[in-house]
């Protein structure tokens, strides 16, 4: 730019222009997020236009587009009264990508008082990940506000008011030409928007984020405003750092991502949970007295999360235990074996019994890979197989009596709904060994039976049993006068 300056007739020149640097236009966003209670509800407000968003009772989140200048999804989750609703907020949360910006408000209360806390420890992780704090100390009826950005440490802005104080108010410019300078960096907001010719803007990757993404000590570059007007664009910008290969967990599924801001996703294979409780019950046929069903009104979980802290480490690290059933009946007239599935320790653990009588005997010691363990207890996979001694059998369901021709033997096996289930046979009633039953043997002649303690005996008797019969007046076993007249039959086992 030119300009001239014309001498005047005082024998001086006339003032002249003065060449000012020229400035960059950089244009910041300002957000306003203020909590509900009652009749005055919570509201977000974008460079002072109120967002279009029905806050509902518990955490009330608006997701903005990606530059930052319009709702992008708004979403309300009743942590007040659900579970659910913070197992959904923390998957919502868990889809954006870093660098996505959303403003927090409560609406009402997010947590009851007193009772159930349902905005979990896993829903609290993920706001952290927006740079939430103030979160952790929310109680009932408290006011909290919040302006995150994902991968952000620190929030852009938090308040948090207790209870019958007003509501929580924040109000701040979060960002100046995003696309300029990227989503994951801090910088001073007051320069950037007076930046001129010849001066720099020094740029800070947030924590958790470097100009590479396996280079983690990176994390400073600068830009400088042009000739132009405009700000010149960096080679490169902040990256959510990496932290590498995913933890080795036993007996899991792991999906979702190893990047910073992002999550694994941690599910236990069939028969594995965190404190090795079930998971949820289900209807199953039980073969075992009600005394050794798992009765425990308590439940576990088999999902997870794993997270990718800022210091590049993976954190909530956890490991799963198999899922214990009820201590195994003891059956009497039986022996019993329990073949361990080696989930819960290598090798193959025997445990053999008569009657009430019980001692284990751990057939690898030898090898070191067994280890013994007292009591009953089971995992899920045990087998359980029971032999009943002779003479006796299990009761097999539709059956008039117990045979001897049923199976001696009978399997439970320790399911993942922690609960004993039959394997073998799949007919049977429950666990126990009964006496086999002996039908009476016919006998040609007229006879009674006799009754023993005012019991009368039928014609059919158990296995170690007697039946006496005495014939009528007028008959013998010989045919003979005064021959003998009472006969008795031993019950015995026919195979």
């Amino acid at each position: 730019m030119e300009f001239s300056t014309t001498c005047g007739a005082n024998g001086t020149f006339n003032a002249p222009q003065r060449c000012l640097p020229v400035s960059c236009d950089v244009e910041c966003t300002r957000f306003k997020v203020q909590s509900g209670l009652g009749s005055e509800p919570a509201s977000f407000s974008l460079n002072g236009k109120k967002i279009n968003f029905n806050a509902q009772r518990g955490v009330n989140i608006v997701q903005l587009n990606q530059k930052g200048d319009a709702m992008k999804e708004g979403i309300s989750f009743d942590t007040f009264l659900s579970g659910a609703a913070a197992a959904e907020l923390v998957q919502f949360l868990g889809s954006m990508p870093s660098g996505a910006k959303i403003l927090v408000a409560v609406q009402d209360s997010a947590v009851q008082t007193g009772g159930t806390d349902y905005l979990t420890p896993e829903a609290k992780q993920a706001l952290s990940f927006f740079g939430a704090s103030r979160i952790n100390n929310v109680q009932y009826q408290d006011g909290y506000a919040l302006i995150g950005q994902k991968g952000n440490h620190d929030p852009i802005a938090e308040n948090l008011v207790g209870r019958s104080r007003g509501p929580a108010i924040v109000e701040t410019t979060v960002s100046c030409k995003e696309d300029i300078f990227g989503p994951y960096a801090q910088f001073d907001l007051e320069q950037a928007s007076n930046l001129v010719f010849g001066q720099d803007l020094l740029i800070t990757c947030n924590p958790g984020f470097a100009l590479h993404k396996d280079r983690h000590n990176v994390t400073t570059y600068s830009v400088s405003c042009g000739t132009d007007g405009k700000v010149a664009q960096p080679l490169d910008k902040c990256v959510p750092i990496d932290c590498g290969k995913k933890p080795k967990v036993k007996h899991v599924v792991v999906v979702g991502s190893t990047l910073y801001g992002s999550n694994l996703t941690v599910t236990a294979q069939p028969g594995f949970s965190l404190d090795g409780l079930p998971v949820k019950r289900e209807s199953v046929t039980q073969v075992v007295p009600t005394s050794v069903q798992n009765t425990t009104n308590s439940s576990s979980t088999d999902t997870f999360c794993i997270f990718c802290s800022e210091t590049g480490k993976f954190v909530g690290v956890r490991e799963f235990k198999p899922i214990a059933c009820a201590e195994y009946p003891e059956v009497a007239e039986a022996t019993v074996k329990v073949i361990r599935s080696g989930v819960q320790s290598a090798g193959v653990l025997l445990a053999t019994h008569t009657s009430r009588a019980l001692s284990f005997h751990d057939k690898s010691e030898s090898s070191g890979l067994g280890r013994k363990r007292s009591g009953r207890t089971t995992h899920v996979g045990d087998v359980v197989r029971y032999r009943c001694n002779d003479g006796f059998r299990p009761p097999i369901k539709n059956a008039s009596s117990v045979s001897a021709s049923a199976p001696q033997e009978f399997v439970l096996t320790c399911s993942g709904t922690g609960d004993y289930e039959t394997q073998s046979p799949t007919d049977l009633v429950n666990a126990s060994c009964l006496p086999v039953e002996c039908p009476g043997e016919p006998i040609d002649v007229p006879f009674k039976v006799v009754v023993s303690d005012g019991v009368p005996r039928p014609l059919m008797v158990e296995y170690n049993m007697t039946q006496r019969y005495s014939c009528f007046n007028g008959f013998s076993l010989t045919g003979t006068p005064n021959g003998p007249q009472t006969l008795t039959n031993y019950s015995r086992l026919i195979a």
